[in-house]
């Protein structure tokens, strides 16, 4: 097995958990229902199929949308939720924001993509 760390320059030290939001964020009246939340909080925290285990270690989770940090939350608490949509429990978690991260409004368009709509920042992985 393969150990692995994601490692961006701009998050020197700190455990996160990148989320990407940007089908919630960029919602209208066409977009599925499973994508409409009511605010940044609510689209960033729930559905996810994450390993407990590992985003457990995050201290902050980010709420990336089109590549760019728009949400950061902290205090994390993981759990299984059931979900409505998928038929299937999923991941969330509660959390505080942070509104004075420097976080916020960081472009990270290069380590998103749409097919892993999640990456954990310098938490090791085994794969």
């Amino acid at each position: 097995m393969e150990r692995k760390i994601l490692r961006i320059p701009e998050i020197p030290n700190d455990k996160v958990v990148l989320l990407n939001i940007s089908k919630s964020y960029n919602a209208d009246k066409d977009t599925d229902p499973m994508f409409v939340r009511e605010n940044d909080y609510e689209m960033t925290r729930k559905y996810w199929t994450v390993n407990l285990d590992i985003v457990r270690e995050a201290e902050y989770a980010f709420g990336v949308a089109n590549g760019i940090v728009v949400a950061v939350f902290t205090d994390l608490k993981w759990d299984y939720i059931e979900s409505p949509y998928f038929g299937t429990m999923r991941k969330a978690f509660t959390g505080r924001r942070v509104d004075d991260s420097p976080y916020l409004g960081l472009d990270l368009s290069e380590y998103m993509s749409v097919r892993n709509p999640f990456r954990y920042v310098n938490i090791e992985v085994t794969r």
